[in-house]
C-alpha cells in the first residue's frame, strides 16, 4: 500500500468515525434543547397553579419567576425551592386585631375575641382550587420528567463525546504507524534520488 493510499484510508477512517457519531451528537443536542424548553414553562405553570390552588395573591409572580428564570439554568430550580419554602409560611404568622390588639392566626377571617374582620386574612376560597391543584401536580410531573430527560441527554452527550475521543485516540495510534511507514517510503525514495 502506498503512502497516498494510507493517507486516504486514514482520512476516510476519521470521516467515517465523525459521521457515525455526528448524528448521535445532533440528536442528543436536539433532545436536550426540547426537554429543557419543555421543562421551564411546565415548572412555571406548576408553581402558578399551586399558588392559585392555595389562593396566593402572587400566583402570577411565582409562575413567571419559576418559568422565566429557567432561561438561566439553575434559576428555575432556585425559584422553585424558594416558592416551596414560602408557600405556606404566611398561614401560621400571628396578626393583631385592629380593635382589641388580640393576637390570632392570620388565616382566621375574624378576630376570635371581638369578631372584627381580619384585613390580612386569606382571600375568599376559590371554587376552582381543586382544579388548580390537579393541574399543578400534572404540570410538575411533566416538568420534572422533561428535566430528567434533559439531564440524561447531557450525560449521553458527554458519554458519546468521550467514546468518540477514545476511538480517535485509537485512530491516532494508526496515524503514528502510518507516519512511520510514510517516513520509510519517503526516506527510500529520497535516498534513491540522491
Amino acid at each position: 500500500m502506498s503512502a497516498y493510499e494510507y493517507e486516504i484510508f486514514y482520512e476516510y477512517e476519521i470521516f467515517e468515525i465523525m459521521m457515525r457519531y455526528g448524528g448521535g451528537f445532533l440528536l442528543l443536542c436536539l433532545l436536550a434543547l426540547a426537554a429543557y424548553a419543555t421543562s421551564c414553562p411546565m415548572l412555571g405553570l406548576a408553581a402558578y397553579n399551586d399558588a392559585r390552588a392555595k389562593c396566593n395573591r402572587n400566583a402570577t409572580m411565582w409562575g413567571l419567576l419559576v418559568g422565566l428564570l429557567g432561561l438561566v439554568f439553575p434559576g428555575n430550580l432556585v425559584a422553585g425551592i424558594v416558592y416551596l419554602c414560602v408557600r405556606n409560611s404566611g398561614q401560621n404568622r400571628p396578626v393583631y386585631c385592629m380593635n382589641c390588639r388580640f393576637p390570632y392566626a392570620a388565616q382566621l377571617p375574624n378576630c376570635p375575641q371581638c369578631g372584627a374582620p381580619n384585613p390580612f386574612g386569606p382571600p375568599p376560597y376559590d371554587v376552582n382550587a381543586p382544579l388548580y391543584a390537579k393541574r399543578a401536580k400534572r404540570d410538575l410531573i411533566i416538568g420534572l420528567v422533561a428535566l430528567g430527560v434533559f439531564v440524561l441527554a447531557i450525560i449521553g452527550f458527554f458519554a458519546l463525546f468521550f467514546s468518540l475521543a477514545f476511538e480517535l485516540v485509537g485512530t491516532e495510534q494508526f496515524s503514528s504507524a502510518y507516519n512511520e511507514i510514510y517516513n520509510e517510503i519517503y526516506n527510500d525514495i529520497y535516498h534513491e534520488m540522491y
